[in-house]
Formats: structure tokens, sequence, C-alpha cells
């Protein structure tokens, strides 16, 4: 059976984490100062992945839409993470 997961907006006591992972992989690195400035951002702030309660990875700019007041159909707005 698969563990269960959690997403959550990006934290300060994650940013460790955070770096370390993106150290240990190709991904674009930025430093500790650079992450936590993007904190207080949502447009820029980060969503973690947990399992067990450990950071196993990290999503930027992900963007989750909801249906339109006005028509109900999907693709219309955004909601922040």
């Amino acid at each position: 059976m698969a563990e269960p997961f959690i997403l959550r907006p990006l934290m300060e006591a994650d940013l460790a984490a955070v770096v370390a992972i993106e150290e240990a992989s190709d991904l674009p690195q930025q430093s500790m100062e650079a992450r936590r400035a993007e904190l207080g951002d949502e447009r820029t702030r980060g969503v973690v992945l947990e399992v067990k309660g450990a950071v196993v990875g990290v999503l930027y700019h992900l963007h989750i839409y909801e249906p339109t007041r006005r028509t109900g159909k999907w693709g219309g707005g955004r909601v922040g993470l």
C-alpha cells in the first residue's frame, strides 16, 4: 500500500530540507536567503510534498484551477496554495 502524502505551503522550517533536495538534484539552486524571501509572496512560494513527516519534494509555480463563478466551467479561476 502506498504511503499517504501531504501537499502544503512551504514554511521557513522546511527551507533546510528544500535546499538539501535541490543540492542533491539537477534542479536550479537558490540560496537559503533567496528561498526565505519567497515565503512572503504567494506567487513564488513553493509547495512541499511530505511523506511520514519528512519533506521529500518541493513544487513551484503550481496552479490549481477551479470552476468560474460566471460560467461554472473549469479553467477560469486560479487558486493559490
